[in-house]
């Protein structure tokens, strides 16, 4: 008959507290475990161990736990099972019988290995008491007190939390040459044990990758991957090639009112990613230009054109614009003579020209030497109009037609007055 004998088991656990990427369980989460540090989540396994190795007949016993603490299951290394009672809270009674064939425990000096998950913070406890290990050959392991050959050493063991999930906070980016881009992974889960990153480039001529910063080297794509455990994520980097600068033509034009010319930009380096420029102008009443940079003298004075890159570089090229007044150089008369009469043809209308088109200041001063002998219907009119011309007595009379924009162009009517 077996002697049933009451002995506490010394067990000793060890784990570690889960930190990863240099993030830490809160104050909230914190637990201990028969004193080791731990967190809400963590799995705590508890080995226990043959002194040597050796054959079994049967044992038993039971552990205790304290509230903060669920038990998930004992595993025996023998393939005979453990019979375990759960109906008392916080107690778990187990044991083996084998009268056939013996527990073989020769290879392996593993008992059994009872797992509990940390559930609540705070101090938690485990204890053991082994009642009765018994050899296949009758020999008491526990006999009387005595530890004849159960262990007292500690095992060692860190159940690791796998990583389940990487995220970025960017899949895609489109970024320029020179650029730097910070992207950010969270690890899953929380206490995962190792959430330490590996950081890579497809493609480093493009982009290079540096503890998750990514550096734009020149115009391309490349996936960049953040990898945890045996998890990872990606993200596109499309690079692109910025305008450096524009250059125009020309730097300096002038330009008559109404009078056009082109101006012609060229935009560098020569692999920019976008080379669309936009036109515009300084002074929309001196000078006009198009999209496609033909520029207008509007009126006298000063104006810059410029020619700016429209991938966001800000770089731009300018032409200093500078507009003059045209002056007259001809004034062109519908009649150089006529003839009236006192009676009858009375008066007539000359019309007065001024060329070229584009004259600035289109203002015609009329005069007439003998004003006795004929009167003038305006003292100004405008080029293409017309000035009525009136008999007053007989004889001759000139009219004379001046442009007043300072060019001093001229011409003269005739007229002539008969009874």
């Amino acid at each position: 008959m077996k002697k049933t004998l009451s002995l506490v088991l010394a067990v000793l656990m060890a784990l570690s507290i889960i930190t990863v990427a240099g993030t830490s369980v809160s104050a909230a989460e914190a637990a201990t475990v028969n004193g080791v540090d731990c967190a809400v989540g963590n799995t705590v396994q508890f080995v226990y161990s043959l002194q040597t190795p050796g054959t079994l007949e049967d044992f038993q016993g039971h552990f205790e736990y304290s509230e903060g603490l669920k038990y998930t299951g004992t595993e025996m290394t023998e393939s005979k099972g453990v019979m375990v009672n759960e109906k008392i809270d916080g107690i778990i009674y187990y044991s083996g019988t084998s009268f056939d064939t013996p527990y073989d425990y020769t290879a392996s000096k593993v008992l059994y290995v009872a797992t509990f998950e940390v559930v609540a913070p705070g101090a938690q406890t485990v204890k053991n008491t082994m009642e009765i290990v018994t050899g296949s050959d009758g020999t008491l392991y526990y006999d009387d007190g005595q530890n004849n050959g159960c262990t007292e050493k500690a095992d060692v063991v860190v159940v690791a939390v796998p990583v389940s999930s990487v995220v970025l906070n960017k899949t895609t980016a489109t970024v320029y040459t020179g650029t730097k881009t910070t992207l950010e992974a969270t690890v899953g889960p929380e206490l995962a044990s190792d959430k330490t990153v590996t950081w890579t480039s497809s493609n480093e001529a493009v982009a290079t990758v540096e503890n998750g910063v990514v550096t734009a080297v020149k115009a391309g794509t490349a996936t960049i991957t953040a990898k945890a455990g045996d998890v990872e994520a990606t993200c596109v980097f499309t690079v692109r090639q910025r305008v450096t600068s524009v250059k125009l033509n020309r730097t300096s034009l002038l330009l008559y009112n109404g009078k056009s010319a082109t101006l012609r930009a060229t935009v560098y380096p020569n692999d920019a990613t976008s080379k669309a420029i936009t036109w515009s102008t300084t002074n929309k009443k001196v000078a006009t230009v198009t999209s496609g940079g033909v520029v207008k003298g509007v009126k006298p004075g000063t104006a810059y054109v410029r020619a700016t890159a429209k991938d966001g570089s800000k770089k731009y090229g300018q032409c200093k614009v500078t507009v003059k007044a045209q002056k007259a150089t001809k004034v062109k008369l519908s009649k150089k003579s006529i003839t009236l009469k006192k009676k009858g043809k009375k008066s007539a209308k000359i019309t007065a020209t001024l060329s070229p088109t584009n004259v600035y200041n289109k203002t015609i001063k009329v005069t007439v030497d003998k004003k006795k002998i004929v009167k003038i219907s305006a003292k100004t009119i405008k080029s293409k109009k017309s000035v009525k011309i009136t008999a007053k007595k007989q004889g001759k009379a000139k009219v004379k037609f001046t442009a007043k924009d300072g060019s001093k162009k001229s011409a003269t009517c005739t007229v002539k007055v008969k009874k």
